[in-house]
């Protein structure tokens, strides 16, 4: 299966359920630091919109990845699935998980000051902050998608 976490940005929520997905974050006990220095947290930017990047496979071979879908949301999307489709990948194999619906201000208002004005270190730390508040919903939602394809089958 291969697995996109999808947000605005691919820049905080996709990143934190990608990790929680892959087992490099614990949902309970994560610091804002250990936020903050996950793998691409809070580095993308509006020209990595509709572009997928891989994390890495799961203990079950999934391919799990981080998507920003930026203003075009289902567009990209749709272009994605249709492109894996044409190349041979089954649709019951393909799952697109919006991650933006676990997000708080604290996490938009960290994201715009650190990406679109450039405050990196206040931004990134409010960003971190507000993630870290969202972590039981993000990891609900990742509950739901590692019981879907197997990972924590009861």
């Amino acid at each position: 299966m291969i697995i996109f976490y999808c947000c605005y940005g691919r820049a905080h929520s996709s990143v934190a359920a990608a990790a929680l997905h892959l087992g490099w974050l614990n949902p309970w006990d994560a610091s804002g630091e250990d936020i903050v220095r996950l793998p691409y947290f809070d580095r993308a930017s509006t020209k990595d919109f509709g572009v997928p990047l891989a994390l890495a496979q799961d203990n079950q071979g999934n391919q799990v990845f981080i998507l920003g879908h930026g203003p075009a949301g289902k567009l990209v999307e749709r272009a994605l699935r249709s492109t894996l489709e044409h190349c041979g990948w089954p649709p019951d194999e393909i799952l697109f998980v919006r991650t933006d619906e676990c997000l708080n201000i604290w996490t938009r208002i960290g994201g715009f000051l650190s990406r679109r004005l450039g405050l990196v270190f206040a931004g990134r730390t409010l960003a971190a902050y507000g993630i870290r508040r969202s972590l039981p919903c993000l990891a609900r939602c990742v509950a739901s998608v590692r019981k879907k394809t197997g990972l924590d089958a009861d």
